[in-house]
């Protein structure tokens, strides 16, 4: 029975040096590390017509009407900060049926004429300045019965979407 005690009083005595020092774990806390801030990135995106994109032009049967438009992607100094996917929209709306418009652009967009409706696509590099210029050409393709369209009125309706990539 000593035997016993002994050997258990023994384990006793290892199994709290154990815990106490043997095992011990070393900590150390680390010094707070000046926090920053984090800023959203600019995303800027800007269309503008030439001067008289927005007002009545006159056009006649066999005449060309060409009207210029740009996006960017930067307004003064500020710079869009994301990739972003452009998807422009020409449509030729209203009351002279023998219209027909055709965009033209840069050669690094995908156009897609189709009679009264043009779709434009390209994507925007972050961080880079650039300008897109655009040329809107309606064209009226004379008829036989031309003469009903006179006094009527058709606009251009341009809608530029901006996506981030």
């Amino acid at each position: 029975m000593k035997k016993t005690f002994t050997l258990i009083l023994l384990a006793l005595i290892v199994a709290t040096s154990l815990v106490t020092g043997t095992l011990a774990v070393y900590s150390v806390e680390a010094p707070e590390i000046n926090s920053g801030n984090i800023i959203a990135k600019e995303f800027v995106f800007t269309a503008l017509g030439s001067q008289d994109f927005a007002t009545g032009v006159e056009i006649a049967p066999t005449e060309t009407v060409q009207k210029t438009f740009t996006v960017s992607n930067f307004n003064g100094n500020v710079v869009t900060g994301t990739d972003m996917n452009v998807t422009i929209t020409v449509e030729l709306q209203g009351e002279i049926v023998p219209l027909t418009l055709v965009v033209t652009g840069d050669q690094d967009v995908t156009i897609v004429n189709n009679g009264t409706t043009s779709t434009i696509s390209f994507t925007l590099s972050a961080d880079q300045a650039v300008t897109k210029t655009f040329t809107v050409s309606v064209v009226w393709n004379s008829t036989a019965n031309d003469i009903q369209y006179m006094g009527k009125v058709s606009s251009i309706v341009v809608n530029a979407t901006a996506v981030q990539g």
